[in-house]
């Protein structure tokens, strides 16, 4: 008899004990109408429960580490299987305020693979410390803090670790680099091509023997609370001048690293060491060029941060020079724009008046003209050049000023543009002289005053000086005329010029071969200058000075080949109050000079209140200089502040007083001081603030050449503090 609370109710059998017996699991089966009972229902057989689930396979571990490209914050982080990319093993996001991350993958993920890859990628609340050393796009500043999408994207691939294993991964442009390469080389991710990705990268910045996931890069904005290595401060600057290349080649920080990276796996492990031509791609040249930018900017002050700084700067001389045989040509200067069949030639008897007809006619002519004044001796006074005009002068030509200016260049208060001028000799390979010999020693005289203009060449003349006021070249503003605070009309400077092959002899202390005031895109090739500095980069006029500190100023100046024989110095450089660009001189020789190259730092010589200290930014590059001098001979010339930057040494015993006098009665007669004077510098190591007018140089000592090589008594390199 069944029990009768089965009789009695519907089947309602819910789970069945695995301990119950037997029989009693068959009388309940029977009951519910199953096995031919009298309920007339068929059977149907139950299901025995699915078995529990295998326990997880794979391995658990961790990662943690830090992005930085500057600092990302509040990205999103995610490590995949490269071998199967679709979905990510575990996710999670920087934290917001140092950009560091640490994610746990578990076992039931069930990822059982040998490699793993971890991204960072910008997006939504996503920023980033932008290291960048002039800003990351319109408005912005180095340190500021910048939103950044989801293209810009870091990555890591490597070595899975082992069950219950951490790993600390840092991602950097470095990680981004050897993930591509490693990635795509043939035979896929394998050991070996993940430490071949790693050298690559090493190899390419040269960063030594260094895990480059394991350096924590800097924020170069702050000084840091502990002592980094080389590697990082190396690391970090290059990382931030990636950033500034690419805003400088107006590319998006994303879409460039991306870049970079296809070149670099495809390139075999490189990237273009430097560009004739700049396009959009990221060069080698331009990345370190603007690490040294950012060095320039950053408040750290290290030993090693500053032996780093040197390295960096014989790699960017290294990596430019393709760059820079290009920047140098002569047709960035100047472009021939003259056609004349039929010139105007002139003979005999000329005077100043027949020259000038002679050069406005030519100026009038569809496509210019050109005037040959056949050689000979002249005495002319102003001349004014007119645009479309080349003037041709004969091989052993004298000319003689008969007054303090003799060809002006658009110098005029209000004077136009002119544009398309080029005075040089008719055969291109002799010379003619300008002969100011007549006036006493501190007059004032002007050969070349050059104004307004724009596409000027000058070339093939000698000046024959004799200890006068005023270079023989004077590049000067073309202002109205009115009171110069803040007047705009300090713009109107000289734009793309070439001089070349010009000499001056018996030169004053404080003049020479060519003063400039203002000026953009100039090269200067083969001038030189006994006495007095050859090339003379000093914006040091107070009207010009009033004019503001962006105002004016010299930009983009180029000189190869300048040199001075007992003299001043060859290359001067003082910004006073200007905040002047970039200048980079090659081949620089002195002999029996005081110096081969000296620069001043920045300063307000007139007192007038809102004006700053000037400077030169980017540092002025010097490539080879070499500074001879005769043993025991005493022809240089200096003055007291000169004197004054000797150590004590040097000075001991010595009287500037009691030195004898130069013909130009304002210096003295004494040995040379040293190759390279950096007085815009405190030191290599500290120049020194910015906005207190220092700035430092960038120079090679390999490629400086000079007496102090073999005499350990004098030092190669003058700082600001080795004197009083």
């Amino acid at each position: 008899m069944m029990p009768a609370n089965l009789s009695q109710t519907p089947c309602r059998v819910h789970r069945v004990l695995l301990t119950a017996s037997i029989l009693v699991l068959g009388s309940m089966i029977a009951s519910c109408g199953g096995g031919g009972s009298s309920s007339g229902g068929s059977g149907v057989a139950v299901s025995p429960p699915p078995p529990p689930p295998p326990p997880p396979s794979g391995k658990t571990f961790s990662v943690d580490g830090m992005a930085i490209k500057g600092l990302m914050l509040g990205a999103s982080v995610e490590v995949i299987d490269p071998g199967n990319s679709s979905q990510a093993l575990v996710q999670g996001e920087t934290s917001q305020t140092d950009g560091k991350f640490q994610l746990t993958i578990p076992a039931s993920a069930n990822f059982e693979g040998d490699y793993i890859k971890i991204l960072v990628k910008g997006g939504a609340g996503a920023t980033m410390i932008c290291d960048a050393p002039a800003g990351c796009g319109a408005g912005t500043v180095l340190g500021d803090v910048v939103s950044i999408d989801d293209s810009v994207v870091l990555t890591s691939t490597l070595k899975a670790p082992a069950d219950n294993e951490t790993v600390n991964v840092n991602l950097t442009m470095f990680s981004t680099l050897a993930s591509r390469f490693a990635e795509t080389a043939t035979g896929g991710l394998t050991d070996a091509n993940l430490a071949t990705a790693d050298g690559k990268v090493t190899d390419v910045f040269d960063l030594g023997q260094v895990d480059i996931r394991a350096v924590n890069l800097l924020d170069v904005t702050v000084v840091p609370t502990d002592t980094p290595s080389a590697a990082t401060y190396r690391m970090s600057l290059i990382s931030g001048g990636f950033w500034g290349a690419a805003v400088d080649d107006g590319v998006a920080i994303g879409a460039a690293l991306s870049a970079l990276a296809d070149a670099f796996a495809t390139g075999d492990g490189t990237i273009i060491g430097s560009e004739a031509v700049d396009t959009a791609a990221t060069s080698l040249d331009e990345i370190l060029g603007k690490a040294l930018e950012l060095s320039d900017k950053s408040p750290i002050e290290t030993d090693d941060f500053f032996t780093v700084e040197n390295a960096l700067i014989k790699d960017w001389v290294k990596a430019g020079e393709v760059r820079r045989d290009d920047e140098f040509a002569e047709s960035n200067f100047f472009v021939d724009m003259v056609s004349d069949d039929t010139p105007d030639v002139l003979s005999g008897t000329i005077t100043t008046q027949a020259l000038q007809q002679a050069i406005d006619a030519a100026s009038s002519e569809t496509g210019g003209g050109i005037v040959q004044l056949s050689t000979g001796n002249y005495s002319f006074s102003e001349i004014l050049m007119r645009s479309n005009v080349r003037l041709e002068i004969g091989s052993g030509t004298v000319i003689t000023p008969t007054n303090r200016k003799l060809f002006s260049i658009a110098i005029a208060n209000n004077s136009a543009q002119i544009s398309n001028v080029e005075i040089t000799t008719i055969d291109r390979t002799g010379r003619f002289s300008i002969d100011t010999r007549s006036f006493p020693v501190n007059g004032d005289i002007r050969p070349f005053q050059v104004g307004f203009v724009k596409n000027l060449s000058l070339s093939n003349f000698d000046v024959l000086d004799g200890f006068t006021k005023f270079s023989a070249i004077a590049f000067v503003p073309a202002d109205d005329g009115q009171d110069p605070t803040n007047n705009p009309s300090f713009n109107n400077i000289p734009e793309n010029v070439l001089v070349k092959n010009v000499s001056t002899f018996d030169t004053h202390y404080g003049y020479g071969m060519v003063q400039m005031q203002g000026g953009r895109n100039v090269l200067f090739k083969n001038i030189y200058s006994e006495g007095g500095a050859t090339l003379r980069l000093e914006t040091g006029s107070p009207s010009n000075g009033k004019s503001g500190p962006n105002t004016g100023g010299i930009h983009d100046i180029y000189a190869d080949g300048v040199t001075n024989e007992r003299g001043h110095t060859a290359l001067h450089l003082s910004p006073h109050v200007k905040y002047n660009g970039k200048v980079i001189a090659k081949n620089l020789v002195s002999n029996d000079s005081g110096y081969v190259v000296q620069s001043q730092k920045g300063f307000n010589r007139d007192g007038v209140e809102g004006l700053p200290n000037g400077n030169f930014t980017p540092k002025p590059l010097i490539i080879n200089a070499i500074a001879t001098r005769t043993d025991g001979a005493q022809n240089a010339t200096i003055k007291f502040k000169d004197f004054n930057a000797l150590p004590d040494a040097e000075r001991n015993g010595i009287s500037y007083t009691a030195l004898p006098d130069t013909p130009d009665e304002e210096s003295k007669f004494f040995k040379p001081l040293a190759p390279i004077t950096v007085l815009s510098a405190t030191g290599f190591e500290k120049p020194g603030l910015i906005e207190d007018g220092f700035f430092g140089l960038i120079y090679d000592t390999e490629t400086v050449d000079s007496y102090a090589d073999t005499d350990p008594n004098t030092v190669e390199i003058l700082f600001r503090r080795d004197g009083l």
